[in-house]
């Protein structure tokens, strides 16, 4: 399998799920990885009982994200985190938005809630949207499932973006474009790692 970028916690609201994400190259090592993991997820699939279906609902209405439509504020980053904390229709989305893709590896014992959050995100054809915390630096994120995998796509700068051209203005949703150029105003500038090589903490600091 492919090394893994990330090794961390993804936060849905009131669940913490531990996972591993890898960059996806488009090579036959990341299709063989998709192709393993859809095979896990299914197979995780079979497993869901009748006591699984009111959390199914739950996670399907939003109730464990703690999410709000508009108005959402990007969490303070916490180093090996993804924090999601808004959802948006997977329509928003398009390609020139996203810089870099990862694909989402739940660690064994996280794999039964993963499957219940892949195909939530599936029922309600919305990609959720938070912050994750790699190499020390906070980027913002949308996690969207597609063809039985999640994927975690690092989005790009909302202001390089908004001067490449008009093409990629008008093919990325209204309220995702404002939340790409809110967290890189706001929040992108904001923190920072601390310096030094006797430190032995990676916590991001915030900077006045």
């Amino acid at each position: 399998m492919a090394r893994a970028t990330w090794t961390g916690v993804v936060s849905l609201g009131l669940m913490n799920l531990p996972a591993q994400l890898v960059l996806f190259d488009y090579d036959q090592a990341s299709e063989k990885l998709l192709a393993k993991q859809k095979e896990r997820f299914d197979a995780e699939r079979t497993k869901l009982s009748d006591s699984d279906v009111p959390w199914l609902r739950k996670m399907s209405a939003g109730e464990y994200f703690q999410v709000k439509e508009r108005g959402a504020t990007p969490p303070l980053p916490v180093d090996h985190s993804l924090a999601l904390f808004t959802a948006l229709p997977e329509s928003e989305l398009n390609a020139v938005a996203i810089a870099n893709s990862y694909i989402v590896v739940p660690t064994t014992g996280a794999l039964h809630a993963f499957v219940m959050f892949l195909d939530s995100l599936s029922k309600q054809g919305r990609v959720q949207i938070g912050v994750l915390t790699i190499r020390h630096r906070a980027r913002l994120c949308a996690v969207a499932a597609k063809d039985g995998v999640l994927y975690c796509h690092v989005l790009a700068n909302a202001r390089e973006l908004s001067t490449i051209s008009e093409f990629a203005q008008r093919h990325v949703g209204s309220h995702l474009f404002a939340l790409m150029d809110e967290f890189d105003r706001h929040k992108a500038s904001a923190y920072t790692a601390p310096q030094g090589r006797k430190r032995t903490s990676r916590r991001l600091r915030r900077v006045s």
